[in-house]
């Protein structure tokens, strides 16, 4: 079992991203509701989504208690 969810985009020239949580990894997949653009469209949204996960990974890493 994972937890899911997401949101699709809410203009014709916007992005959506749908998410899967695993115990031991994270899916995302952008989508988008035109074929024009999508490839360049879906790219950037992948590389927020990337930036943001590593931005929160580390966050976490400098305030999580030590287990040590």
């Amino acid at each position: 079992m994972c937890m899911a969810g997401g949101f699709g985009a809410t203009s014709m020239g916007g992005v959506g991203c749908s998410y899967h949580i695993l115990p031991d990894r994270l899916y995302f997949y952008p989508g988008v509701r035109t074929e024009e653009g999508a490839p360049a469209a879906c790219a950037k949204m992948a590389a927020f989504v990337r930036e943001a996960i590593f931005g929160v990974h580390e966050l976490l890493q400098q305030t999580a208690p030590s287990l040590q």
